[in-house]
């Protein structure tokens, strides 16, 4: 190889190229190439020609503590999949200025979910979410034990009550409390969602739920629209009177963005004052309810116009 021979006479003293990274498992039904994104430190593409090639990548120099923080973050990425006592040995071979390295992973027996506890401390949001189908949980006992299901769990219930009215309800006002008993490989959870804090200096109340008072359509510059109104609503999933939807949202967006007329649209909500204080149906809402405004601001394209050119012949 001409040029690729004498990279390694500049590669000072104590020091190693790294050729080759493997990971692998002591556990062969264990996926272990699935983690080898986690390791800080990858080998140099080959180059396959008898010419230097002067875009490609420099040799990447062995680093000691890049191999350790790999070895954590392999370690940490086994405990998030349920191996909570996995570990990480890392075996090095030298020949020359070369080096290869393996990354042994020891996942273990992965821990399960025993006991699953809900408790919601918001008494509107738990009814909400008992009218649900409990099959829909993601988080059953016997299941295997992982980071990615909880947070998966925690979407779910998010996108949930954010079709139900919750505009202000995100994943974080829920968290997780895990028990582990010693010597067995169970771990009860307990999934609490906790009250709405607006702020952390805030008291906590029950969360806001909104509902949509009126959708006003409104010209996104000095043009009018271009659309007759009965097109517009049929476009709007957001209906006035009924729950704010984030479903609704984002299924309004995408039909105006397949009306051809249409070059851009941007929607915002605005809550109405003291909508709490309001009748509906000769009935007092709660204090937790609220009413807000949809906008949708719209740019329309410039309507076509078809000019004719009457057309005749002189034979006089």
């Amino acid at each position: 190889m001409l040029g690729a021979c004498s990279v390694s006479k500049h590669v000072p003293e104590g020091e190693y190229i790294l050729n080759k990274v493997e990971v692998k498992s002591d556990d062969k039904s264990y996926d272990a190439s699935s983690l080898k994104p986690y390791v800080r430190q990858k080998e140099a593409p080959k180059i396959f020609s008898l010419f230097r090639n002067p875009f490609s990548r420099k040799p990447v120099i062995f680093d000691t503590l890049q191999a350790r923080l790999s070895c954590q973050d392999l370690r940490v990425a086994m405990q998030n999949q349920g191996f909570l006592q996995a570990g990480v040995s890392l075996f090095t071979t030298t020949k020359g200025k070369k080096l290869d390295a393996q990354y042994l992973l020891h996942p273990g027996e992965p821990y399960r979910i025993g006991k699953m506890t809900y408790v919601v401390d918001d008494d509107e949001v738990r009814k909400v979410l008992s009218q649900g189908d409990e099959s829909q949980r993601l988080l059953k006992p016997g299941m295997r034990f992982s980071v990615e299901a909880l947070d998966a769990e925690r979407k779910r219930i998010a996108r949930l009550l954010a079709d139900s009215g919750y505009f202000r309800f995100n994943k974080d006002f829920i968290q997780y409390d895990a028990d582990t008993i010693s010597g067995e490989k169970d771990i009860d959870l307990k999934l609490h969602l906790l009250k709405y804090k607006a702020s952390s200096n805030q008291p906590a109340t029950d969360h806001p739920r909104y509902w949509i008072r009126q959708v006003n359509f409104l010209s996104n510059d000095s043009l009018p629209i271009h659309l007759r109104h009965q097109v517009l609503l049929n476009a709007t999933a957001v209906k006035e009177g009924q729950p704010y939807s984030a479903s609704d949202l984002q299924r309004t967006y995408n039909n105006f963005a397949r009306l051809q007329a249409v070059k851009y649209t941007n929607i915002s909500f605005s809550e109405v004052p003291d909508s709490n204080q309001v009748t509906e149906n000769g009935m007092e809402r709660d204090s937790i309810s609220r009413q807000m405004d949809c906008n949708i601001q719209i740019s329309t394209n410039k309507p076509s116009t078809i000019a004719f050119q009457p057309e005749g012949t002189n034979t006089a």
